[in-house]
């Protein structure tokens, strides 16, 4: 019997699953492979750090899925794809053998490993422990702050991006929310912040981040983090008790160590149909992967979800009929409805060049976040 391993839970491997719900894949089994039976809706997360939704809003029960998809899931990571896409190596050493492989592993935070002190004293938004350690820490501070007068809590998000924008003003209501004044800091290497965006989104933006009193720093390269400050290229040291790490994208320790295709950046590359360039039958999406024909398509959530449909209309062709079937090609959007909680019941939209700062842009984020969360609901 053929077997496709799925690694990672992100979300195109939750489609590839919801359709197999809906319609077996004949021909094989299919074994999932990811670090936790649960993943969580990054769109969500902010609202997480805020205190609008539960943990358990924005989950995804990944071994239920599997069970509903007639797949078999392992609680595990993996170290290596084979060149060949015919095996995994786990962590831990064992080797998988399979015949298709599709991977859904996302990526790091840039500057991990080679930012001293990003290991030992930053938190982060992916995955959900990190997230989770920083609101309980960030509730201790605040109940300190509120209770004895204490002024020693500060914070600070390293990452101008929209996942950096959205959280540090989550940080600021949360803090409002408790009575606290807590410093905040947005640093960014960049000489602007939320460079994926148009200029209007990003003026409108740093008028609402300068409204809510958070100290914008960009072009401002972090060479280090200690257990109380932030320290910068120019030598200058913001305090912050409570630091974010939030820059871009760079590979994980599985893409790197696995001989496969890569960018220049180092993410596997693949096709337009999402097969690894070498021709073995390894497929992708997500932050995870490049594309060879399209470079400029950014590592953002809304293109793994569209990539999705593609990936398990390909999965499903060449598992029943083989790798050469998978013929179904994903076409990147350059424009996409975009949508940032400001934290202040409102969020900002841009849709076709027009931005919106107001509640109704708040209210189709909500709406579009819960539908998206339900269709891939369980039931028991």
């Amino acid at each position: 019997m053929r077997r496709l391993v799925l690694l990672g839970g992100g979300h195109a491997h939750l489609e590839v699953l919801r359709q197999a719900a809906r319609r077996r894949f004949d021909g094989g089994e299919i074994l999932v492979i990811s670090p936790s039976a649960h993943s969580h809706y990054t769109g969500m997360i902010p609202g997480f750090i805020r205190g609008r939704y539960s943990e358990g809003a924005l989950a995804f029960d990944i071994a239920a899925l599997a069970r509903a998809a007639g797949a078999v899931f392992c609680e595990g990571r993996a170290a290596e794809v084979a060149a060949d896409g015919r095996s995994v190596t786990l962590e831990g050493g064992e080797l998988v053998a399979c015949d298709l492989v599709s991977a859904d592993v996302g990526s790091v935070p840039a500057g991990r490993d080679s930012v001293s002190g990003v290991r030992e004293f930053t938190f982060g938004a992916r995955p959900i422990a990190r997230a989770r350690a920083l609101v309980s820490t960030l509730n201790a501070a605040l109940q300190d702050a509120r209770e004895r007068g204490s002024d020693a809590a500060s914070a600070c998000v390293v990452g101008g991006g929209a996942g950096g924008v959205e959280i540090v003003l989550a940080m600021r209501a949360r803090a409002e929310h408790h009575g606290v004044r807590l410093p905040l800091a947005l640093i960014d290497g960049g000489q602007e912040l939320l460079s994926e965006f148009e200029p209007g989104m990003r003026q409108r933006a740093a008028r609402v981040l300068a409204a809510r009193e958070i100290d914008v720093r960009t072009g401002a390269d972090v060479t280090a983090v200690e257990r109380t400050h932030v320290v910068l290229a120019d030598g200058s040291r913001i305090a912050s008790t409570m630091t974010v790490w939030l820059t871009g994208a760079a590979p994980a320790k599985v893409t790197e160590l696995s001989a496969l295709p890569r960018d220049p950046a180092g993410f596997w590359q693949v096709d337009g149909t999402l097969r690894s360039t070498g021709g073995a039958p390894v497929w992708g999406a997500g932050d995870c992967v490049s594309l060879l024909d399209h470079p400029w398509v950014p590592k953002a959530g809304v293109y793994a979800v569209r990539q999705a449909p593609v990936l398990a209309v390909n999965l499903r062709a060449a598992l029943e009929r083989g790798a050469t079937a998978a013929t179904r090609v994903y076409s990147p959007q350059r424009k996409y409805l975009a949508l940032l909680d400001t934290a202040d019941g409102r969020a900002l939209m841009r849709w076709r060049g027009q931005v919106l700062h107001g509640r109704a842009p708040l209210w189709l984020k909500h709406f579009i976040d819960a539908r998206f969360v339900r269709r891939y609901a369980t039931r028991a």
